[in-house]
């Protein structure tokens, strides 16, 4: 399985750097230059993981990070930031990011970031069906909200 992750910066070296890096590992990624461009990705995608710079040019990284949950609850989110504060620190671990990393970051500590961030992902729910209440095969009636 290829997971899909996508990287939110605004530092095109940097989002090119990080998305050759992750390609070089197996991974599918999509880059966003700014908080508007990944929302309009998280909307029409569903990503594993999430790179997202703290400071972005149009709005807060833990906006977009909000955002994410709200659309896919089970994407993990990394915070990436060169302007680092214990406060910061504090409320992106507190939102739900699965990690928070300083710029610019060492290869093999994003990389393990990640595979541990897709590790501990719970198993894919069961699509629900949405349906009649009562099934009728034949004769046979099953009454679902009975189950």
């Amino acid at each position: 399985m290829t997971y899909k992750i996508l990287v939110v910066d605004d530092e095109k070296t940097l989002r090119h750097f990080l998305r050759l890096h992750l390609q070089a590992n197996g991974y599918q990624v999509i880059e966003a230059a700014d908080g508007r461009e990944a929302m309009s990705l998280i909307s029409r995608n569903r990503f594993d993981v999430a790179l997202v710079d703290l400071r972005l040019t149009d709005m807060d990284g833990l906006e977009v990070m909000r955002h994410l949950r709200q659309h896919e609850p089970h994407t993990s989110v990394i915070i990436l930031t060169g302007h680092a504060t214990v406060n910061s620190a504090v409320e992106a671990l507190r939102q739900g990011a699965h990690d928070y990393l300083l710029k610019p970051c060492n290869t093999a500590e994003l990389l393990t970031s990640v595979t541990d961030a897709i590790a501990r992902q719970p198993a894919s729910p069961e699509p629900q069906v949405n349906g009649p209440e009562i099934i009728e095969i034949g004769e046979l009636k099953v009454n679902k909200a009975s189950r």
